[in-house]
């Protein structure tokens, strides 16, 4: 029972920190998701008195594609009220208006930017960057990923601290039994042999809960229905590679504790 509560205890605390740091991944990588998104529905509305290319705008930063807007609908609304031959000859004068696309979600100096360079290639009328709307979405995103990183910090902080506790438990509970085998002259890793066994095992016994959970949430109906509320769509997320980049972290933190531990006792 002892053993039991030795190896619950320190696997729930694991587990903690592990779900915390994991879940925050899953943060980020949504906010990127969702970025990405927002990257192919925004576009900046070019107005030009000639033909604009792909090669004109090679200079403009984070340039993906440019594509020619169709003005016949603006056109099929307004020619009941003119006759045909003004309808010609506001064609032939119509100005050519194009949709530009970004490799990236542009933030609001690179807007300003774009928009100065746009301005400068000839022939070039006006350029709508649609600016208010893109950057109130981009200031929330900023939001969400600050309150993410501020809440990485805080488990940071949360997880040296939950570990120093728990060298502080090792040590009284170990206390004793590394003192005789100290007196028939077991070496170092002797003595160390029982907590890190203990170390290790739990480390994969948290690594295997955290995979069944996380191996299965892409497919959790909570999460989706809770997203598409929010208009946003669960990617589909691959979370073994930062699982196992987690779990190596705490269990190298976890063998770290047990090096303190034993140092700790044999100045004693």
């Amino acid at each position: 029972m002892n053993s039991f509560k030795i190896h619950f205890s320190f696997i729930f605390t694991l587990f903690i920190i592990c779900f915390c740091f994991q879940f925050n991944f899953f943060i980020n990588e949504l906010t990127k998701d969702y970025e990405k998104n927002l990257n192919k529905d925004y576009s900046v509305v070019l107005v030009s008195e000639q033909e604009v290319q792909a090669v004109d705008l090679a200079s403009i930063e984070y340039f993906s594609s440019i594509k020619e807007l169709d003005p016949s609908e603006i056109l099929e609304k307004i020619k009941k009220d003119i006759t045909k031959a003004n309808l010609e000859a506001l064609k032939s004068k119509l100005p050519k208006f194009y949709s530009i696309s970004f490799t990236k979600f542009i933030n609001e100096s690179e807007i300003i930017k774009i928009k100065k360079q746009l301005l400068k290639i000839p022939n070039v009328l006006k350029v709508e960057t649609f600016s208010k709307t893109h950057l109130k979405i981009y200031k929330l995103l900023n939001i969400i990923k600050l309150i993410s990183y501020i809440c990485l910090i805080c488990i940071s902080i949360l997880s040296i601290a939950v570990f120093l506790n728990q060298i502080k438990i090792w040590k009284f509970e170990h206390e004793n039994r590394i003192y005789i085998l100290n007196l028939f002259g077991a070496s170092f890793f002797q003595r160390a042999s029982t907590m890190l066994k203990i170390v290790f095992i739990d480390n994969i016994i948290c690594f295997a809960i955290l995979f069944a959970i996380f191996f299965n949430f892409n497919n959790i109906s909570y999460f989706k229905e809770l997203l598409a509320k929010f208009d946003i769509e669960l990617p589909v997320i691959d979370f073994l590679p930062s699982l196992i980049e987690i779990s190596s972290y705490t269990l190298i933190a976890s063998l770290f504790c047990v090096l303190v531990v034993m140092f700790k006792v044999k100045r004693q």
